[in-house]
């Protein structure tokens, strides 16, 4: 199995990702989807999404963020799950290396919501897959759409 560090490097490889603060933005998306996710699961409904102020937060609303989600994962028992635990504090790490980005509300955004992209390319992480399959798996599945059509004797 992949480990939590080789995902770590994996989003930290990501060419954009070239900040702690944006490295934290997408860890914070992904794992609020998490959360989202699980909300719909055992109250079937998605209570979080409020305080994600339909993506237009400041940094300062980001940084309210943190603890809500921490509460949030906590309430449907997710928070001691160790791949949770471990991308909490990965974020934590991130945003307090971090300073104030000189970075509109949209570009905050860009990378909370890219994060929540990516969790639902990757969720099976959370659940103990392994980061290497599923990227195989992707480069597996992009080869067979991209692959060029031979034509056999009788195509016409």
């Amino acid at each position: 199995m992949c480990g939590n560090a080789e995902f770590f490097a994996w989003v930290r490889s990501l060419p954009s990702v070239n900040e702690n603060w944006k490295y934290g933005l997408v860890l914070m998306g992904f794992l609020s989807e998490y959360l989202l996710d699980r909300q719909m699961e055992k109250k079937g409904s998605k209570p979080f999404w409020k305080h994600l102020e339909d993506l237009r937060l400041r940094w300062e609303g980001i940084l309210k963020l943190l603890p809500k989600l921490k509460q949030g994962l906590e309430e449907v028992e997710a928070f001691d799950e160790p791949m949770v635990k471990e991308i909490f504090g990965e974020i934590s790490s991130a945003l307090l290396k971090s300073t104030k980005p000189k970075a509109s509300v949209k570009e905050l955004n860009f990378y909370l919501a890219s994060g929540m992209g990516l969790y639902n390319r990757y969720r099976d992480l959370l659940r103990g897959g392994d980061l290497a399959s599923l990227i195989e798996t992707a480069d597996d599945f992009a080869s067979l759409i991209f692959m060029p059509i031979e034509e056999t004797e009788g195509d016409g």
